[in-house]
């Protein structure tokens, strides 16, 4: 109400300061019938809002002028200086109230029956007094009013204001990209920063120029729910919350028709008769709840009815007879996707039609309108607990955050809203195929629509390259689209510019925008394209997706397996449910003998399965650790590829007792690993107490950092000061003896290959493979 008060002020101020020249002209030309109008006009406009915010002297005084001009328009009072002057009294008294309303003080005293009286026309003089007397006694008010004052503007001189800063601000990062390109100047670098502060603050403050309270989309939903509750026979109470966040002022007025047309199809569809609500356990007085938060740069908008819920049954009903579906396609349909048919072009589930509702325009234009503005919108509903709709929109029409771009050697950018998810084309769980025209892409077992984005925009064919990238859009809770595009470059935030209509109309095109570089790019209207490209509308494709779902077997479980591929080169697959975790160790923690391979991961000691005889596996080796919950192995892997879930039945294979079988994927053949088998061929245990123990000179700084990491990779713990036995010792030959104690076996280090060679216990210092050589010798003679 607050902000209500300051625009009833000053638009009342920017009324008065135009007014009076207007009074005065008037009196020197009566005949002229466009200035009586507007004098009347601002009279009649302070007496409307002054009943509003309840300010009886303000409307008394407006009135009384008011029927006496409305005298002059009819032709029975001419308009004489007397009257004028009485008038001008009146002007006056109104400018000394509006005042003292704006400065939170109390409003003068008296003296408005005397104004009033004086506007009739047989007490001539009065009017020259008064008029005096109200210019004497306004003097002090104005010269002691100090209070803020403001200042009314047009949108677009606003918007050209905060174009200008957003232009500034592209060219100072140009300017810094400039400047980090030409190396550091410390001369230049305290003014850029300064420059950085400044344009910041000034976009900030134009930013918050172009913000309003969303209360001001509240104030005229109490009045709305009052009135058609009314007309339609029932009680609805309306609770508002979230009235102090801020949005942009163009983005309240989109709003104001979507929220007033859902709110009108709560009130209709949804909220009972008071006798139905009784019936129902119910109190009578239905709720209707809408709130508002901000997260990031999106407000979210919730509208929440306690009614009945709604009735899928006649919504699938309304949906064939209206040919948005079959009933075959109907009885493929999931409640979530009945639901997401309200949104079609057409359908309405009032029985007649009404001032109210019936006519087949409603929530496909409310959602229109709402992705129109990079939006959301989602519905839920409850049998007998109610409906609610989510509505997610950006802070500002202006401000967009998107994601940059390339194809056709062009760049472009996509609202953030849209982008569900992104992926490269040359993964290996995706594949391309073709129905028809549509160029179709299955990943994660779902079919969804692919368009390349050169062949869309007129630039190429519409083939798809597995080397470019796919963005999977989202055009609806359950729909999907992917665009291929040759490169993905950044997300940010960009300031939107409107296109000149003739690009407009081609509807590929939502606006424009600079980059940080200063090159333009334009924004994708991604509703638009999918619609010009052919692709089904929400209804059929959800009918399509619930239908390809049924058709699956239901029957089989569905399992997932983790799939790789081995040393072998065959591609296998393993359950996930024994997968414990991914590890890689490097080929130093692999010790492999005819008793069985082993490797070090961490502090334990696990048997390895997996790598055949006479394979080299590198530098590094992937391992699928697994676990029976009560035993853990380790599975090494040439190459992992990806998990998948499948309800085939495996082959049995009699002939391999490590396999399960075989399974056929995507026309390739999986061999799946027996669990239970590879646990029973590997019944040894993970340990710790099993790990040798070496002893290194730990005063040696190259010992802590070369050697150290080497040995604890062959599998070794290294000796504490405090450890009486070890297994090994590793010394460097030209420093002191070794160190006291039971020492199984000793490595003795020299910076002289030549002398190594000469010493039966001697390695070169820097011969890596000798040294890990000896290590594994050392610990396969303490397991012998």
């Amino acid at each position: 109400m607050d902000d209500l008060l300051a625009d009833f002020v000053a638009e009342t101020r920017e009324m008065l300061e135009a007014i009076g020249g207007e009074i005065v002209a008037w009196e020197a030309d009566p005949a002229d019938g466009t200035r009586l109008d507007a004098i009347f006009r601002f009279v009649h406009t302070v007496k409307g809002n002054c009943g509003f915010f309840d300010f009886p002297r303000l409307e008394k005084l407006s009135h009384a002028a008011e029927g006496t001009l409305a005298d002059v328009r009819a032709g029975r009072r001419y308009p004489d200086s007397h009257l004028v002057n009485a008038v001008l009294a009146i002007i006056d008294r109104i400018t000394q109230l509006i005042d003292a309303i704006d400065a939170g003080q109390e409003l003068p005293e008296g003296g408005d029956d005397g104004l009033i009286a004086a506007l009739e026309p047989d007490t001539p003089g009065a009017g020259e007094s008064i008029a005096v007397q109200s210019v004497t006694a306004q003097a002090p008010s104005t010269a002691s009013s100090a209070t803020l004052r403001t200042i009314r503007l047009p949108v677009e001189l606003l918007d050209r204001v905060m174009s200008g800063v957003s232009d500034m601000v592209l060219a100072r990062n140009d300017l810094a990209r400039r400047l980090r390109e030409a190396g550091a100047e410390p001369t230049l670098d305290g003014p850029f920063e300064r420059l950085t502060g400044i344009l910041n603050d000034v976009r900030e403050a134009v930013t918050r120029m172009r913000m309003q309270r969303i209360e001001h989309l509240y104030n005229a939903l109490p009045r709305l729910v009052r009135d058609l509750s009314a007309e339609l026979g029932k009680q609805v109470m309306v609770d508002l919350d979230g009235g102090d966040v801020e949005l942009d002022r163009e983005m309240i007025e989109m709003m104001r028709d979507p929220i007033t047309h859902i709110i009108r199809n709560a009130i209709d569809h949804g909220i009972e008769s008071p006798t139905a609500r009784l019936a129902a356990g119910k109190r009578e007085i239905g709720l209707l709840s809408i709130s508002a938060r901000q997260s990031g740069n999106r407000i979210t908008l919730t509208v929440t009815d306690d009614g009945k819920g709604l009735d899928t049954e006649k919504v699938g009903r309304k949906a064939v007879a209206a040919g948005l579906v079959t009933d075959a396609e109907l009885a493929a349909m999931s409640r979530e996707n009945i639901i997401e048919l309200i949104f079609a072009p057409g359908l309405s589930t009032a029985d007649e039609v009404s001032a109210v509702s019936g006519r087949g325009v409603g929530m496909d234009v409310v959602r229109a309108n709402i992705e129109r503005v990079g939006g959301t919108i989602s519905v839920s509903s409850r049998p007998g607990a109610g409906t609610q709709f989510h509505l997610q929109i950006p802070l500002t029409l202006s401000i967009i955050s998107a994601l940059t771009v390339s194809a056709g050697g062009q760049r472009f950018a996509i609202p953030q809203s849209y982008v569900e998810e992104i992926v490269h084309g040359g993964a290996k769980a995706i594949e391309f195929s073709t129905v028809g025209e549509t160029r179709l892409m299955v990943f994660r077992e779902r079919r969804t629509p692919c368009l390349s984005l050169a062949h869309v925009l007129g630039m190429g064919g519409n083939e798809v390259d597995r080397r470019q990238k796919m963005v999977l859009l989202r055009l609806g809770p359950t729909d999907l689209v992917a665009l291929a595009v040759d490169a993905i470059h950044d997300q940010e935030d960009l300031v939107v510019k409107p296109l000149a209509p003739a690009i407009m109309q081609t509807g590929a095109y939502a606006g424009t925008t600079l980059l940080d570089d200063g090159n333009p790019v334009l924004m994708l209207d991604v509703p638009t394209i999918a619609a010009q490209n052919g692709l089904a509308t929400d209804a059929r494709a959800r009918a399509a997706v619930a239908t390809h779902d049924d058709n699956q077997p239901h029957e089989r479980k569905l399992r997932r397996l983790l799939t790789f591929t081995a040393f072998d080169g065959r591609r296998k697959a393993i359950g996930m449910d024994l997968v414990m975790r991914i590890d890689q160790v490097p080929a130093e923690a692999i010790d492999r003998s005819a008793t069985g391979d082993t490797v070090v991961i961490g502090e334990k000691i696990y048997p390895l399965v997996g790598l055949e005889q006479g394979c080299d596996p590198g530098e590094t080796v992937k391992l699928l650790r697994l676990s029976d919950s009560l035993d853990e192995l380790a599975y090494a892997v040439a190459e992992l590829d990806d998990s998948i879930e499948t309800g085939e039945e495996v082959m049995p294979l009699p002939e391999d007792a490590a396999l399960e079988g075989l399974l056929l994927h995507r026309g390739e053949q999986l061999r799946v690993l027996d669990g239970f088998a590879l646990f029973a061929l590997r019944t040894s245990v993970a340990t710790q107490t099993e790990r040798p123990v070496c002893r290194i000179p730990r005063d040696d700084e190259w010992a802590v950092r070369m050697l150290e990491p080497l040995v604890r990779a062959a599998g070794y713990r290294i000796a504490e000061p405090d450890d009486e036995h070890v297994d090994i010792e590793i010394a460097i030959a030209d420093q002191s003896a070794l160190a006291t104690g039971e020492v199984g076996h000793c490595i003795r280090l020299y910076a002289d290959p030549d002398i190594a060679a000469k010493r039966a216990d001697g390695v070169f210092r820097y011969d890596r493979s000798a040294l890990v050589e000896a290590l594994r010798s050392a610990r396969q003679e303490k397991v012998a």
